[in-house]
């Protein structure tokens, strides 16, 4: 990590963001998505659970030189690390990842058949989705779209975590709620262009996959977040 804990890409205040602090392993600037690695760590491996997308290289316990089976310290799913060669990438700064491909928001590696079709639903608005989340006027403007399509008849049919979703977006945009994996955020937003997408005069027709039912994307993703949702949830409703 940069001594002046500022992020060397978009010069965002690191410290600024939630859940950062000084000495940590691994860190997503929330601006701009790069990663940066604390030079005092002994790997340039970033491990993601392959469930809740967290970085395990931060979580409490965690041994760089272990490879076996390791259980998510933030949703309790196991990951095997006996042979990462099977599932990991190098990005533009040569660090090695393991767990996601970069250019997808759901890994859709061992999904087949009607998932897989759902999965690259979701995939094909990871630009989009960036674009949202590195931009708060953007993002601000997208947000005021779904909730007025929120409340328009019919809207929410057979989606009852589009709600959900989308006040976890919010919360997030306006900084109050900032504990959930970048990743997860990330698959939110696909999800949810996809489900505006008729309202934006997006077709929901993708070449190769054909038409997709918004409620068979939602279905594949709460799959992999609808924990994440739930604890947000809890969270409002303590509030």
């Amino acid at each position: 990590m940069k001594d002046e804990l500022f992020c060397p890409k978009c010069n965002a205040d690191l410290k600024k963001q939630f859940g950062f602090y000084e000495g940590i392993n691994v860190w997503i600037c929330e601006k701009c998505g790069q990663t940066l690695i604390n030079p005092n760590y002994p790997d340039d491996m970033i491990w993601y659970c392959n469930r809740c997308n967290d970085i395990m290289n931060n979580q409490a316990g965690w041994n760089p030189n272990f490879h076996g089976k390791y259980k998510c310290k933030h949703c309790g799913a196991i990951n095997d690390l006996s042979d990462p060669d099977d599932y990991n990438y190098e990005d533009e700064d040569g660090v090695v990842h393991f767990g996601n491909d970069p250019d997808e928001i759901i890994d859709d590696d061992n999904l087949s058949g009607d998932d897989l079709k759902y999965a690259k639903a979701i995939n094909k608005n990871k630009n989009k989705a960036e674009e949202y989340l590195n931009d708060n006027d953007k993002l601000g403007k997208f947000l005021d779209d779904l909730e007025s399509h929120l409340n328009s008849k019919n809207s929410t049919k057979g989606l009852a975590y589009i709600p959900v979703m989308i006040s976890m977006l919010r919360s997030y945009y306006n900084g109050s709620y900032k504990e959930v994996p970048y990743k997860v955020i990330m698959a939110v937003v696909g999800v949810l262009i996809y489900w505006l997408a008729p309202v934006d005069l997006i077709p929901d027709f993708i070449p190769v996959v054909g038409y997709v039912d918004d409620a068979a994307v939602v279905s594949l993703a709460l799959k992999l977040i609808k924990e994440d949702l739930d604890a947000y949830k809890d969270w409002k409703n303590r509030k």
